[in-house]
C-alpha cells in the first residue's frame, strides 16, 4: 500500500486553491478528515475544457486492487440492438462518480495527503481501477427499465433510438427524466437530439444501419504519396506484416520495390506505382485484413513516437492464431507535444491509443498487451514521482486493465511506419532551442542543442559562446532577470554553480566540433 509517498510541491497559488478545494469538499460531505495509515500524494493538472483539477495518484493502490469484471456492453451487439431505428439521440454525462457513496469501513483506502493534513472520500473519487465498472452498475439502474428497448449506455454515453419522431419525443424525455432523478447532468455541448445519423462508439449510426467508423483505418487510407525512396520503403515494411492475407501481393507491390532499387537512378513516381500504392492502402484496410472485434480474444496494442506524430495499431488472433489488425491510429503531435521528452512521448503513444479505442479496451475481459521500443515505460506504473502531465495520464490509464512490455524497433515497424508518415514531416523545422526548457515540473537540458561542460579552458571558445547570448532570447532573459537557479560572473552564466557553455541556435556546430 502506498504508505510513504512524497507530498508533491504546489505553488502558492495551487495551495490557495487546496484549501478551497478541502473547505468546499468538507462542506460537501465529500470528503473528510482521515487518520488512515496509507495515503496518496496529490497534484493539480490542467483541463483542456475548463480550470485545473486535482488528482490523487492512486497508482500503487491501483496496482493491488482485485479488478472488478463487471461486464460492460459489447460495441458489436449494436446491430442488434437497432433494426428498425430511424431517429436517435445521443448524449453525454457530466461525470456521476461523486453520487456514489464509499463502501463504509472502506474509505481509509482513498486516503490523499495534503500541506494541510489527510484526507479521505466518501464518494468515488477519479483515479479508481474499479470506477468504470461501478459506474456502470450505476448507469444499469438507473436507465434499467429502456435499457436495449429504447436506449443503449456505454457508461457516460448514451444513444436513445426510435422507429419515428413522436415515439422519439417520448423515448427521450423519459430518459431526461431517469436522469434527473439519479442527479445526472448531461454536457450538452457533447449532445445531439433527434438527428438521423451520428457516429457512437466507433460506429456511424443511421437508418441504413450500422458501419464502421471510417476514423478506424483513416490513418491508412490517407497515407500520402511517398516522394523518397526511404518513405517508400517505410510504407513497404509496413504493409508487408499483412501480405499473407493480400493477394497477388508480390505483384501488386512490383512498382514500389522496383522503385527502391540503386539501379533506378532518380525517383520518378509513375501511374503504376500510384495504383500499386492505392491498391495497397485499399487492401490493408479491407477483409481479410482488417478483423472485426471479438470481446472474447486477446488484444494487443503496438505504439510508437517520432520526432513528429505518434502511431498505434490494435490487433487480435485471427483464425490461424496470427495477430490481424483490427484499427489503425496516427496523428500528428502539436507544437507543445513536439517538446515533450522522448519518454512522454511514448507515453503519449500509448494513452492517445486507449482513449481512441476505449469502447474496445475498457473493461477487456484479458490483460491488454502493450508494446513498445520505448524500455523505460516498462516502469510507468511504478514510478515513484511523475510530472503533472503524467499524473493526469496515470489516472485516464486507471481505467484499464493493462500491462506494458518492451520489444526491440525491428519488432515494432507497423507502428513505428504509421508515426512516420510523409504527411506528417511536411513543413517540419527544427527550432534551435534555448538553453533549458520547462518538462512537466522539470528543468531540463535541450541535449541535442546544448554542449555543456563545468569548465573550458579555452578562452577564445568562450568569448565566441558568450557574444552569441545576445542572439537567444532565455539567454537575455537570464541575464536581466537573474532567474531563479542562475547567476553571472565575468559574463558568463551559471546554472547551480555549473558554468554553461553551449552553442546558441546557429553556433551549435562550432562547439560540438570543439568537443
Amino acid at each position: 500500500m502506498p504508505v510513504h509517498t512524497p507530498i508533491y510541491s504546489m505553488s502558492a497559488d495551487e495551495l490557495k486553491r487546496l484549501r478551497e478545494y478541502i473547505d468546499d469538499n468538507l462542506a460537501k460531505g465529500w470528503i473528510r478528515e482521515s487518520a488512515s495509515q496509507v495515503a496518496s500524494p496529490t497534484m493539480w493538472v490542467p483541463k483542456k475544457d475548463g480550470p485545473d483539477r486535482l488528482v490523487v495518484d492512486y497508482r500503487k493502490l491501483n496496482a493491488l486492487t482485485k479488478k472488478d469484471r463487471y461486464p460492460l456492453p459489447l460495441a458489436t451487439e449494436l446491430r442488434d440492438r437497432l433494426g428498425g431505428a430511424t431517429i436517435f439521440t445521443k448524449m453525454d454525462l457530466r461525470n456521476g462518480y461523486h453520487l456514489i457513496r464509499m463502501k463504509e469501513g472502506e474509505e481509509w483506502k482513498t486516503a490523499f495527503k495534503t500541506r494541510y493534513g489527510l484526507y479521505e472520500y466518501q464518494v468515488m473519487p477519479f483515479g479508481l481501477t474499479n470506477a468504470p465498472a461501478t459506474f456502470m452498475r450505476l448507469m444499469n439502474n438507473v436507465l434499467s427499465q429502456y435499457l436495449d428497448t429504447c436506449c443503449i449506455c456505454y457508461l457516460d454515453d448514451i444513444l436513445v433510438y426510435s422507429n419515428n419522431k413522436v415515439q422519439h419525443i417520448k423515448d427521450v424525455s423519459n430518459i431526461l427524466e431517469s436522469l434527473s432523478k439519479a442527479d445526472l447532468l448531461c454536457k450538452p455541448s457533447k449532445c445531439e437530439f433527434h438527428v438521423t445519423e451520428t457516429e457512437f462508439l466507433g460506429f456511424t449510426v443511421s437508418s441504413q444501419g450500422l458501419k464502421m467508423s471510417k476514423d478506424k483505418v483513416k490513418a491508412v487510407l490517407e497515407w500520402k504519396q511517398p516522394t523518397t525512396i526511404k518513405e517508400v520503403q517505410s510504407f513497404l515494411g509496413f504493409v508487408n506484416f499483412y501480405r499473407r492475407f493480400i493477394k497477388g501481393y508480390s505483384g501488386i507491390t512490383t512498382p514500389l520495390t522496383t522503385l527502391t532499387r540503386k539501379d533506378q537512378g532518380s525517383f520518378e513516381w509513375t501511374a503504376k506505382t500510384q495504383e500499386s500504392f492505392d491498391t495497397l492502402k485499399q487492401a490493408v484496410a479491407e477483409e481479410p485484413i482488417l478483423l472485426t472485434f471479438d470481446p472474447e480474444k486477446e488484444i494487443i496494442v503496438e505504439t510508437d513516437s517520432s520526432d513528429f506524430a505518434i502511431g498505434a495499431v490494435l490487433s487480435q488472433p485471427g483464425q490461424n492464431g496470427k495477430y490481424q489488425p483490427i484499427a489503425f491510429y496516427s496523428r500528428k503531435l502539436s507544437p507543445a507535444e513536439l517538446n515533450y521528452e522522448i519518454y512522454d512521448k511514448e507515453l503519449l503513444a500509448i494513452v492517445d491509443a486507449f482513449r481512441e479505442w476505449r469502447v474496445y479496451l475498457e473493461g477487456s475481459k484479458y490483460t491488454v498487451q502493450v508494446y513498445t521500443d520505448h524500455k523505460n515505460l516498462v516502469y510507468f506504473t511504478t514510478t515513484k514521482q511523475l510530472n503533472r502531465r503524467q499524473v493526469r495520464w496515470s489516472e485516464t490509464m486507471a481505467n484499464y486493465n493493462f500491462r506494458i512490455s518492451y520489444v526491440k524497433g525491428s519488432e515494432n515497424a507497423r507502428a513505428d511506419a504509421l508515426s512516420r508518415k510523409p504527411e506528417y514531416q511536411e513543413n517540419k523545422t527544427y527550432e534551435s532551442y534555448a538553453i533549458f526548457k520547462k518538462d512537466g515540473e522539470s528543468l531540463v537540458y535541450n541535449a541535442p542543442q546544448l554542449a555543456a561542460t563545468h569548465l573550458l579552458e579555452d578562452n577564445h571558445l568562450r568569448k565566441q559562446i558568450q557574444s552569441h547570448y545576445d542572439k537567444d532570447a532565455t539567454a537575455t532573459r537570464i541575464r536581466k532577470t537573474i532567474e531563479p537557479g542562475f547567476t553571472i560572473e565575468n559574463d558568463t552564466i551559471y546554472f547551480h554553480g555549473k558554468e554553461l557553455q553551449g552553442h546558441l541556435q546557429e553556433y551549435g556546430k562550432s562547439v560540438t566540433s570543439h568537443e
